[in-house]
């Protein structure tokens, strides 16, 4: 009797072992929601710019993909980005606030943070835009009217909503930097739909224009072009040609790519550095942007020389054949948007002649024929 006793209360202490070890480690897990702690605009703010970068900051780092239903209120979102570093959201707009109205930004309950953790309660507030001026229609690169103001960007990068007006202010101008060979693709796109303007768009390299462009910039049609670099720091600027007081909002996509392959005879960008052919059919040739192709071959005096070059990757890309005489000079051309390009000439000196072949605006492969009688 006395050992039945012994046995139930060991087990009892026992099971009292056991709970309280739970206990020890609590049923209930404490929950760290993230929480909004700071806001640009402010809450409340007055004058706000028509192109305002709106940024939110989390007391915790945030699982971005959550991030996606942050919205103002009446304005398409284009996209939000985050950055771990201050854990702060940018909300992009995709078209410029109205002037003088109030607009409210939300951040869903539903955004959460890495470990899964949401808001639980969602977060408004409010602001009001300024008049609408060229003052007030400044965007979050300004001041960068100037190559002096440049605004660093990061390749590829994306930008709905940018603006250019008045005279001082109608250029803008982006600096970047490559590590490698890359051809670059800018895409312009007006988005306020206002009328046509006139529009320029330059690389530069320090003080000196390396491409440069011109284009009417209407809403919903893209401007686009690319440009291959060596690696090296560069600017882009774009902007109004005229100087007059019209506002223009746009968009700004910049990509990265690798750049134009070039086929076996390069490097014969210029004429010095021509490569040298005979009369033949030749293939799987490429002419890049801004990057005619020269060849050389030697004739005598009363020699005919005739080059073909046909585009066989389509389109109506505006190239030419020029043939160059023994003193550098021009002889004979061919150019336009036809397929193939033809030209001859008949030899008036003996010596080493040159001919270029080249779609500048574009990147296209080519064959050639050669022919000398």
């Amino acid at each position: 009797m006395h050992r039945q006793v012994m046995v139930v209360v060991g087990a009892a202490a026992c099971l009292m072992l056991v709970v309280g070890c739970g206990d020890d480690g609590g049923t209930d897990v404490e929950i760290t929601r993230p929480t909004v702690t700071q806001t640009s605009p402010e809450g409340a703010a007055t004058d706000v710019s028509l192109v305002p970068l709106i940024s939110i900051w989390f007391s915790e780092e945030m699982d971005a993909s959550s991030l996606t239903g942050i919205g103002v209120t009446g304005i398409a979102t284009h996209h939000v980005g985050y950055d771990t570093l201050g854990n702060k959201a940018t909300v992009y707009i995709s078209e410029a606030l109205e002037g003088e109205t109030a607009y409210e930004v939300t951040v869903p309950a539903a955004v959460t943070d890495e470990e899964g953790h949401s808001l639980g309660t969602a977060h408004t507030f409010s602001f009001t835009t300024g008049p609408v001026t060229c003052d007030n229609a400044a965007d979050y690169f300004e001041p960068n009217n100037a190559t002096n103001e440049t605004a660093d960007v990061q390749i590829p990068c994306t930008y709905p909503v940018l603006s250019s007006c008045g005279a001082s202010e109608r250029y803008d101008y982006f600096g970047f930097t490559l590590e490698e060979a890359t051809k670059v693709t800018f895409r312009l796109q007006r988005v306020d739909g206002g009328p046509a303007v006139r529009w320029s768009s330059a690389f530069l390299r320090g003080v000196y224009q390396i491409y440069s462009m011109s284009d009417s910039l209407r809403t919903g049609e893209e401007v686009s072009n690319y440009y291959s670099f060596l690696p090296g720091t560069y600017t882009l600027r774009i902007g109004k040609q005229d100087e007059d007081a019209e506002m223009v909002f746009y968009s700004l996509m910049i990509e990265a790519s690798a750049p134009c392959t070039d086929d076996a005879y390069e490097d014969n960008d210029f004429a010095f550095e021509a490569a040298p052919v005979t009369p033949d059919h030749y293939e799987d040739l490429v002419s890049c942007f801004k990057d005619s192709d020269y060849y050389a071959i030697d004739l005598t005096v009363g020699q005919s020389l005739t080059v073909i070059a046909t585009n066989v990757s389509g389109g109506s890309v505006d190239g030419g054949i020029y043939i160059l005489g023994p003193d550098y000079t021009t002889v004979a051309q061919d150019r336009g948007t036809h397929s193939p390009l033809s030209t001859s000439w008949m030899a008036t000196a003996a010596g080493t002649h040159r001919f270029s072949v080249g779609w500048p605006l574009g990147e296209v492969e080519y064959t050639m024929d050669v022919e000398v009688d």
